[in-house]
């Protein structure tokens, strides 16, 4: 089960989507980099400046948080183990309701 957001220290990892960076070129969308999936720390993610719709300045995309970062153990094509980091969703926080009047 994963974490709430709130409860993420700075320094936990997360899993960010990178999506598509396109540009219009002569009435035309160009791809220039394909969407990716990035694991970065809390604190990194914070410091990425982005408007309203997700759309990180900086980079010059749309950036989604996709949740905290879970590593499973497997073998690559020669056999040997590595680490594979997937995306385990937030746990939704609790809204409070005020009472009724």
């Amino acid at each position: 089960m994963g974490k709430k957001l709130s409860e993420l220290k700075p320094s936990d990892e997360v899993m960010v989507e990178l999506r598509e960076k396109t540009e219009n070129q002569n009435g035309k969308s160009v791809t220039f980099d394909k969407a990716r999936k990035v694991t970065m720390t809390k604190a990194g993610y914070d410091a990425i400046e982005q408007d309203e719709d997700g759309f990180a300045v900086t980079l010059g995309r749309p950036i989604e948080l996709l949740g905290t970062v879970k590593y499973s153990d497997e073998k690559d094509n020669l056999g040997n183990a590595i680490q594979v980091p997937a995306a385990v969703k937030f746990t939704a926080e609790k809204t409070e309701t005020p009472p009724a009047v």
